[in-house]
């Protein structure tokens, strides 16, 4: 699996999408998903953000590569099987957070294991909170962080929830976080 990442790594330096796709469609034949995901991506995206913040690769081959994958990782969520009708899991990143990559690999893992997922992406703002949760009643709701500031940015996220009533506290979600800022 190592070899896989090197070379998918290659790829995506050198803008081969046909190639970096052939890779991740061979490594999906012969490895459980998860092995995929943790072992040959994750470590990918990683090496690419090194690199970048290196100055061995600029800002288009660092979209490139990171575009190709997360383009990648949303494809193997909508291709989980059916989820549970249970609640869902609702997955964002914190005000101003722009890094998704892990976000959409525990997308993958949870939709993977047929946890219903609310995948929101970039930068959500706080003051969206209160409606998503009367409106989608999720079970929990995940933030990502990977600075110091994003991560701080989620100070506020009570007051983001609507108290209007006695009920509201009761719908108020389990709340997690992740990411390198914590």
């Amino acid at each position: 699996i190592a070899a896989a990442q090197s070379l998918l790594f290659e790829a995506l330096l050198a803008y081969d999408s046909d190639r970096a796709a052939a890779l991740l469609a061979k490594m999906a034949e012969r490895h459980p998903l998860a092995s995929v995901v943790l072992d040959v991506i994750d470590p990918t995206l990683a090496a690419i953000g090194d690199t970048w913040a290196a100055g061995d690769a600029g800002v288009a081959t660092e979209h490139f590569a990171t575009n190709f994958l997360r383009h990648h990782l949303l494809k193997l969520m909508q291709a989980a099987p059916a989820p549970y009708a249970v609640a869902p899991i609702v997955l964002a990143c914190a005000p101003e957070e722009l890094h998704e990559g892990g976000l959409l690999m525990l997308g993958v893992l949870l939709r993977q294991m047929r946890w219903p997922v609310v995948y929101l992406g970039q930068s959500l703002p706080l003051a969206d909170i209160a409606t998503l949760v009367q409106r989608v009643q999720p079970a929990m709701i995940v933030f990502a962080a990977l600075s110091e500031a994003t991560a701080l940015a989620l100070a506020d996220w009570p007051q983001s929830f609507a108290q209007s009533d006695e009920k509201a506290a009761e719908r108020t979600p389990i709340i997690g976080y992740g990411g390198r800022a914590f």
